[in-house]
């Protein structure tokens, strides 16, 4: 076992998480023991989740994926048929109505060439509803929204295999603990290739061994050599908007007036899903904000898209200040575009830095600021790389009020965040992303093959800051934010 305590400053927490990868190492072991199948799925199932969860060291596990490969050599599916040539299956284990995530499939769909056919199918939409945007734009590109029904496991890797058959390549966009693909792709006889979007860079996952090219949105480390010791690592990064450039000059202060927004405020934005600002340790976000907002009659106010005032430390904010206003999930995509329209600051969410919603900004022309409170440089949870080495990086809370304060009183620093911001994504711009996106598809097997994996073990698991950190932000911040909803049933 290695402690990678160097410079941390979570060092004192790291005995808790040692505890519990022992507690998911009990788990494999259980699953090694185990001979019958719905035992064993039920197990895998547990320990997944566990590991996702959880801080253990374990990015994926060599246990876990051999079972799951057992499982599905048991599935029978005499389903094979030629593809129909340029066609894609982007499959999702739920598609949200709001969100980077359910967008990346969007915009992939949006900027993929017109000659070719898109498709998503989902495999447990529950009680989320199928976003019209997704289905629109599978349509524009001759394919279709499916979504499986089947409740059963295996049933519903049967039937994703099946309807995987039709198309020439699949990319997974899945959860971390969505086994379904595994069990219906992890046979010889599957021949499409599997392209795995590794969106969950920073969490334990499922499914290294079936993934013929794993696709990286960041290089800010080498997590999936190193800790999932993939073979077939492609850097492609987020898509951008389809017009990434927003032209034109917005009337601010008219869409101001529209949201109720005080015209003579320095607005400050910051967006994100809730539990991306859970507190971790002495870390508060909200708190942090109140430092920036002040009550020495800076005319600062700061809206925040994602949370809401059920989060008693967001309430608190709000009602401490009157300047920090948590709105909830703005669904509404032209009313999320008014309050980007209606910014001159927008800061990253933390402790869970952004994804798209950070390019948003940049490309509304907005200065940006991202804090990182870890020292670890391969720490995965609260750096946003594209920033580093910039004034738009903050190394630390103080840095971070300071910069806010400065963007609200000098114009030129404002200016040079928004330059150095453009500049690092000008990177990620259509055409570029576009070749990078035509660069992968050609370095993709012609055909499907299961990979041998073999994951690291005993003193080679590190115990790092991301590991800390997951397990704090589960059990600190995702399990209080559980326990305000509590309150209110």
């Amino acid at each position: 076992m290695r402690f990678n305590i160097n410079r941390s400053r979570f060092w004192l927490y790291y005995p808790i998480v040692l505890k519990q990868q022992k507690l998911f190492e009990d788990k494999l072991n259980d699953i090694k023991k185990v001979t019958d199948i719905n035992e064993g799925l039920s197990l895998v199932k547990d320990a997944v989740k566990f590991a996702v969860k959880n801080g253990t060291g374990y990015y994926a596990s060599e246990i876990i994926e051999n079972a799951c490969l057992k499982i599905a050599s048991t599935i029978k599916c005499d389903c094979e048929e030629n593809p129909e040539p340029k066609s894609f299956l982007h499959v999702m284990t739920t598609a949200y109505s709001v969100g980077g995530h359910s967008r990346v499939v969007e915009r992939w769909i949006n900027l993929s060439p017109k000659e070719q056919k898109h498709s998503i199918v989902v495999t447990n939409q529950g009680d989320e509803l199928l976003p019209q945007w997704l289905v629109d734009v599978c349509e524009k590109k001759s394919g279709k929204l499916l979504s499986l029904n089947e409740k059963d496991d295996i049933e519903r890797a049967k039937k994703l295999r099946a309807v995987a058959m039709k198309y020439e390549y699949v990319i997974l966009h899945v959860h971390m603990d969505d086994i379904t693909p595994i069990l219906a792709f992890g046979v010889q006889d599957f021949k499409r290739p599997v392209v795995l979007f590794n969106h969950a860079d920073h969490l334990f996952w499922v499914g290294i061994s079936i993934a013929d090219v794993v696709v990286d949105y960041r290089s800010v480390c080498n997590f999936t050599k190193e800790r999932r010791l993939a073979s077939n690592v492609y850097c492609l990064g987020i898509p951008p908007e389809t017009n990434n450039e927003i032209s034109g000059v917005c009337d601010k202060n008219k869409i101001r007036s529209e949201l109720g927004i005080p015209l003579s405020s320095f607005v400050i934005l910051t967006t994100g899903a809730a539990y991306k600002y859970a507190p971790i340790g002495r870390y508060d976000f909200p708190k942090i904000l109140q430092k920036v907002v002040g009550k020495d009659g800076k005319d600062i106010v700061c809206y925040a898209i994602g949370p809401s005032e059920k989060w008693t430390n967001w309430k608190c904010a709000k009602e401490n200040t009157q300047r920090i206003i948590p709105l909830g999930i703005v669904s509404d995509r032209d009313l999320y575009e008014k309050y980007l329209m209606a910014a001159d600051l927008y800061v990253d969410s933390f402790p869970m830095s952004g994804g798209t919603s950070i390019r948003d900004a940049v490309s509304h022309s907005l200065p940006v600021l991202s804090l990182h409170i870890s020292c670890q440089e391969n720490n995965l949870f609260t750096q946003n790389p594209f920033l580093n080495g910039t004034q738009c990086h903050c190394k630390d809370a103080r840095e971070f009020v300071k910069k806010c304060i400065l963007a609200y009183e000098d114009k030129d620093f404002r200016t040079l965040l928004k330059s150095e911001a453009a500049d690092r994504f000008r990177v990620l711009q259509l055409d570029s992303w576009q070749l990078r996106l035509e660069k992968m598809i050609n370095s993709i097997p012609k055909q499907h093959s299961i990979h041998s994996f073999k994951n690291v073990k005993g003193k080679d698991v590190v115990i790092d800051d991301n590991s800390v950190l997951l397990y704090h932000f589960y059990k600190e911040g995702l399990m209080s934010i559980l326990g305000e909803i509590k309150k209110r049933l």
